[in-house]
């Protein structure tokens, strides 16, 4: 090589050497301004995106990034999960778990029942009802005393009375049986029959009849049997000598009487009115 292009090459690497160093130097931490994104200038600070907006990976382990809804809440369904932190679920839960709510001014009143000790302090107003049906129920076993006025609108007062005035119950089944006793009482009748060892009528059946009474005689000591409208056998109702026989209070017995012997002859009389 000819020594002057030698010596022009030499001169020109010691000139060129100070900047080839310091990019060397400086390799490690290059700085590059980035003005634009495909022929696009960047676009910078908040916005929306456009052919300027650097397009992006998040990695993996990318933070939660907070989000902000920007659609009407009439067009976006949102599945509410917690509430202040607690689990939200359906159907009717205690106060921590629910949703507080203001109820709207034209609101349909709302089923309501007491639980627990409930006390009254009486006032000096009246309770205006009108309009309203008030249920007054027994709370904690306690009785609720409670002065009765009206029945279905219609006033009530104490004693005997009409039946549209009356409080309607209901009769317990094993309630005894009601006995309607007729002012209309006839001249009592007496029958008397000697009973022997066949069975024979004492007293005939009497629809009318009001009450009756039965006794046996004394002077032949004879137990007798007695039936009521059938035929007397000596399995049945005993009246013993010197003893009587009545119905039972509050039975209105009509059928008819007869009597049987267990031995002998005894005399039975009855009372009929």
């Amino acid at each position: 090589m000819d020594k002057k292009i030698k010596a022009y090459l030499a001169v020109m690497l010691v000139m060129a050497l100070p900047g080839i160093l310091g990019a060397i130097t400086n390799y490690g931490a290059p700085q590059t301004n980035v003005v634009q994104v495909g022929n696009v200038a960047v676009d910078v600070n908040t916005g929306n995106a456009s052919n300027g907006t650097q397009r992006v990976v998040l990695a993996t382990n990318q933070p939660a990034i907070p989000v902000t809804l920007g659609v009407s809440a009439s067009t976006q369904a949102v599945n509410v999960g917690q509430w202040g932190g607690t689990a939200t679920t359906l159907g009717q839960k205690q106060k921590v778990a629910s949703v507080p709510v203001v109820l709207a001014s034209d609101q349909d009143p709302l089923p309501f029942s007491l639980a627990g000790t409930v006390t009254v302090t009486p006032g000096t107003g009246t309770w205006n009802t009108s309009g309203s049906t008030v249920s007054v129920q027994n709370v904690g076993g306690t009785s609720l005393d409670s002065n009765l006025k009206t029945v279905n609108g219609t006033s009530i007062s104490l004693g005997a009375t009409t039946g549209s005035a009356s409080l309607p119950v209901v009769l317990p089944t094993d309630m005894l049986a009601l006995v309607t006793v007729s002012t209309n009482v006839g001249t009592p009748v007496q029958h008397s029959v000697g009973a022997t060892v066949t069975s024979a009528t004492l007293v005939p059946a009497n629809a009318n009849r009001v009450g009756i009474e039965c006794d046996s005689d004394c002077s032949n000591n004879k137990d007798v049997y007695i039936g009521f409208g059938v035929t007397a056998t000596n399995a049945m109702k005993i009246i013993s000598p010197c003893s009587s026989w009545q119905p039972p209070a509050g039975l209105r017995f009509t059928s008819s009487i007869t009597v049987i012997s267990a031995l002998g002859t005894q005399t039975v009389r009855c009372v009929e009115y």
